[in-house]
């Protein structure tokens, strides 16, 4: 009796230990894209980025040109892929004092915008 009511809590004791284990590492939840919201040029006025929690987002250029687009965040780089386009650009970036600075891998071009 001592000892099946023994296996029994072991038994017990396992599951609850994988249960926890399971549920603290098996978080899917992505985190938020340090870029999210309004960012303006600070080389062209009146050009911006918006760069939507959802992965959406807008170019805009003092309303003359506007372009939606979706992005990825990797952490170090931005993927836009603009609205008709099939191929994103790529730029590298930095955070530092609210000034995001975006470096395009293709051109290495450099851009900085401060955040709205």
């Amino acid at each position: 009796m001592k000892k099946t009511l023994s296996v029994i809590l072991s038994f017990v004791f396992v599951l609850l230990a994988l249960t926890a284990c399971l549920t603290s590492c098996g978080g899917s939840e992505e985190k938020a894209s340090a870029v999210v919201g309004t960012w303006a040029s600070n080389e062209a006025e009146g050009m911006t980025y918006t760069f939507n929690a959802d992965g959406s987002g807008k170019y805009d250029l003092s309303g003359e040109l506007t372009m939606s687009y979706t992005y990825k965040d990797t952490g170090s780089a931005i993927e836009i892929t603009y609205q008709g386009m099939t191929e994103p650009q790529i730029w590298t970036y930095t955070l530092k004092d609210n000034i995001l600075t975006m470096t395009d891998t293709d051109t290495g071009t450099v851009l900085t915008y401060t955040k709205k």
